[in-house]
């Protein structure tokens, strides 16, 4: 009996179709899929129904002339070996969002009047309740007075209490009405747009390696005063309040500058100087002593402050986190979750003198990918529908972003104010108190992964 290399093939060609196709009908067709998949004959995966339709043009359709059915075959095999790849970060994905979006949607049409407030202004119960939800994160940090609400003090203070702060970024959500209105008001929090992407950052933690480019001429001042001081090159670098521009946390960090080498020349004068340094310790600032040179920007910032020592770091204080060991345990033991099996290692790796911070590193890289994941996602409903317009022009609304962002504003929100405010909450708070929060850190995220709500 002979084989037919041809009918074969073709029948592994419909084997990988098949495949295929099972596995799209495993997540919901509004995960985006361009993340975790490489464009496919010229076309982009914005989600599964797009991919289905790929796939079937894909295998339909006449095979040009001279290109051989072996081919076709190695490209699907490829593109299933690819998804299989990239199967536990689309699971967990469509986990996270896809039962949430769902949700969101059928009650879209129903909870429009109920959530109406009495004074029929349309601000909602959600709205509200993540009002007083962000209200509850920024209180958590103690909060410096405005810069503009400071008055000048004298420079002449003990030098071993004087540091040079540089700030390296502001608020998180950029709305010019921030300044002119009231900060505490409930309608703020409503109507501040979120960014379609939120910068990276590297969150400052003890022992960490930090590079930097100095090039704005007030802070090439401050690395000139630097390279001749004959006090230790330390700078305080503050955590900037989401926000409230020109406010900035009581407590800060503290960078040693390691090394400093001048590029003017390579750069053509744009960028002075590299400038190397290493995470310290936390300080906890008591006064900004020249508030007036920040609008100004003929200088820069000085502020007092004393130093913090950091007892995370005490490995004989060790057994303060047993209760968050036990946490994490019991959720690795339940479900195996990447995170817990990192949180345990972190805070085992004792060796390494870095106590909770490790930790710190290991939740703030969690937050920071999961929010670019979901704003990635976003991305691609506004791209989506863009190309939907008649005349499309290129760009996107605002509006537009923040149609596609409703169904993810809370877990956005939560990401983003994470990210920013998890360090400094925890640096004014003792061991204790630093165990606790990281449980309850722990808790509201099982819980999440679990209900797709908090």
């Amino acid at each position: 009996m002979t084989t037919n290399p041809l009918k074969n093939q073709r029948r592994l060609v419909l084997t990988v179709y098949r495949s295929l196709m099972r596995w799209c009908k495993e997540i919901p067709p509004d995960i985006p899929l361009d993340e975790f998949i490489p464009p496919m004959r010229g076309r982009i995966m914005d989600n599964v129904e797009v991919f289905r339709t790929v796939l079937r043009e894909s295998f339909r359709e006449e095979l040009p002339a001279g290109m051989p059915l072996r081919d076709r075959v190695q490209g699907g095999i490829s593109g299933l070996r690819q998804l299989n790849q990239a199967r536990p970060d689309i699971e967990a994905y469509s986990r996270q969002w896809g039962e949430s979006i769902r949700k969101m949607q059928r009650k879209k049409s129903n909870t429009t009047d109920k959530n109406t407030d009495s004074l029929g202004t349309g601000t909602t119960d959600i709205m509200a309740v993540e009002s007083v939800w962000v209200r509850e994160q920024l209180e958590r940090v103690s909060w410096l007075p405005k810069l503009e609400d400071c008055d000048p003090m004298s420079l002449q203070v003990e030098e071993s209490t004087k540091f040079p702060l540089f700030p390296l970024n502001g608020p998180l959500f950029h709305q010019d009405s921030i300044t002119a209105s009231d900060p505490d008001s409930t309608t703020l929090l409503e109507t501040i747009p979120l960014p379609l992407f939120t910068p990276r950052q590297d969150i400052p933690i003890p022992e960490m390696e930090v590079p930097l480019q100095i090039f704005e001429p007030r802070y090439r001042q401050l690395y000139n005063d630097l390279s001749v001081s004959e006090s230790p090159r330390n700078l305080v670098v503050p955590f900037a309040h989401p926000l409230i521009p020109g406010q900035f946390a009581s407590f800060a960090m503290v960078y040693k500058l390691t090394k400093l080498r001048e590029i003017a020349d390579e750069t053509n004068g744009r960028v002075q100087f590299l400038a190397d340094h290493v995470v310290t310790q936390p300080i906890h600032i008591q006064a900004i002593l020249n508030p007036q040179v920040w609008a100004t920007k003929e200088t820069y910032l000085q502020i007092q402050g004393h130093l913090v020592e950091d007892d995370s770091t005490n490995n004989n204080g060790a057994d303060v986190y047993d209760p968050l060991k036990t946490v994490l345990q019991s959720w690795k033991d339940d479900t195996s979750h990447p995170l817990a099996t990192k949180s345990l290692a972190a805070l085992d790796a004792t060796s390494s003198d870095a106590g909770i911070w490790a930790l710190v590193h290991v939740w703030n890289l969690h937050f920071q990918q999961e929010l670019l994941q979901l704003q990635l996602g976003v991305y691609t409903q506004v791209k989506r529908q863009a190309a939907l317009r008649s005349h499309f022009d290129g760009g996107y609304t605002q509006q537009q972003v923040s149609e596609a962002q409703k169904p993810h504003r809370r877990r956005l929100l939560q990401l983003m104010l994470d990210t920013s405010l998890l360090v400094p909450t925890l640096l004014a708070l003792d061991e204790e108190g630093k165990c606790q929060h990281l449980m309850d850190m722990v808790h509201r995220e099982r819980r999440f992964l679990k209900t797709n709500s908090f």
